[in-house]
């Protein structure tokens, strides 16, 4: 948490992906190829492990450019970003993919204090409800419609069109 643009991790105690859900997305992974193991499936699992920075408006894309400097020059692998400030309407942040030396993976999510504040206390049950099977169709546009007026109010980071909209790398 050493950086020079006040950044700070935040979430620890949600950095490793809940049991049940990693569960459920093994098993969603297992039914898109239907000769996929359990191991097969939890290898396409990229946020089992995630950590969550945050920075100010005014630092957010300085602050962003520096961890990845960093973790870079570290020898870490940055493997997809997508920027979702730019033309998400229900969320916003920044997800990232890596790999570290020894071949591991995570997330990392970039974010402001309010965007974060929004992901983790506004939108998260609607998030949920989103892709909850047992959620009706009917109810599908209001939580749609919630997400995009929560995002819609938060304050976009100063010069946040500078990052790319996505990035792959294999």
């Amino acid at each position: 948490q050493d950086n020079p643009y006040g950044g700070y991790l935040v979430g620890l105690d949600h950095r490793l992906k809940g049991e049940d859900r990693l569960k459920e997305k093994i098993v969603d992974r297992m039914g898109v190829k239907v000769d996929a193991s359990p191991a097969d499936a939890a290898r396409t699992i990229n946020d089992a492990v995630r950590y969550t920075f945050c920075f100010g408006n005014d630092e957010y894309v300085r602050g962003h450019g520096d961890v990845r400097q960093r973790l870079e020059l570290a020898g870490y692998k940055m493997t997809y970003s997508e920027n979702h400030w730019l033309d998400d309407p229900q969320y916003k942040g920044i997800n990232s993919r890596w790999e570290t030396p020894g071949g591991g993976r995570f997330e990392l999510q970039f974010h402001t204090q309010e965007s974060f504040y929004a992901k983790e206390q506004l939108t998260h049950r609607s998030y949920n409800r989103l892709r909850s099977p047992d959620t009706s169709w009917d109810e599908l546009p209001e939580l749609e419609a919630y997400q995009c007026t929560v995002s819609g109010a938060l304050p976009e980071p100063a010069g946040i069109a500078a990052i790319p909209r996505r990035e792959e790398r294999i």
